[in-house]
């Protein structure tokens, strides 16, 4: 059908299954149809605070660097981990949010978030692959599977450097997406020393 269009969007940054993606948009040139590229910049899920903490990852993998809409909010906190995660949680329940999200890079994290906050009374819920579901409240999920949802408040789990390396692409990339969760409040915990892409 010469005459039929059709659009594709994406963000590369969130490009986190490499056998099922493309590394430029160039490539859709190469396909041989008559293609125009159009770059789409705004951000409207964050706010600028978090966006500008984001785009640090952005601009480590050479992609555009996108611009938040005018919405401002509290700055991305930078955290020690230590033992105080409940407080964490705590604090972000104590601004009436209707979605938090504990992301974790590898499920055993995110299971063990889950089964630490319930023995201390938190009303979480652990996100799988076998969850059909998730109606609000408190969640502990892995980076994998937050990717496409958004949340009031994120923290994000021990973001060290041995956690999410540099020199790995898809660290980074898994990095950015659990960043950009976040609708109006981003805490990111370390527990030794902090991915230096972010300092």
């Amino acid at each position: 059908m010469k005459n039929a269009t059709f659009s594709i969007f994406g963000d590369l940054a969130q490009t986190i299954y490499e056998y099922r993606t493309i590394d430029s948009w160039d490539n859709i040139l190469k396909v041989g149809y008559e293609a125009n590229i159009k770059y789409l910049t705004k951000s409207y899920r964050t706010t600028i605070e978090i966006m500008e903490e984001a785009n640090k990852i952005n601009q480590y993998l050479n992609l555009s660097i996108a611009d938040a809409v005018v919405r401002h909010g509290v700055s991305v906190s930078y955290e020690k981990l230590a033992d105080n995660l409940e407080e964490k949680v705590k604090k972000l329940i104590g601004k009436n949010y209707q979605t938090i999200a504990i992301i974790s890079k590898d499920p055993e994290e995110a299971k063990y978030v889950y089964e630490d906050l319930k023995q201390k009374n938190i009303d979480i819920h652990l996100i799988t692959h076998e969850s059909v579901e998730y109606n609000g409240g408190i969640c502990s999920i892995t980076s994998c599977l937050s990717k496409g949802l958004e949340f009031d408040g994120v923290i994000i789990y021990k973001a060290d450097q041995n956690s999410f390396n540099e020199a790995n692409l898809f660290d980074m990339k898994l990095l950015y997406v659990s960043m950009t969760r976040a609708l109006h409040e981003l805490i990111i915990t370390y527990e030794h020393s902090l991915v230096e892409i972010l300092k």
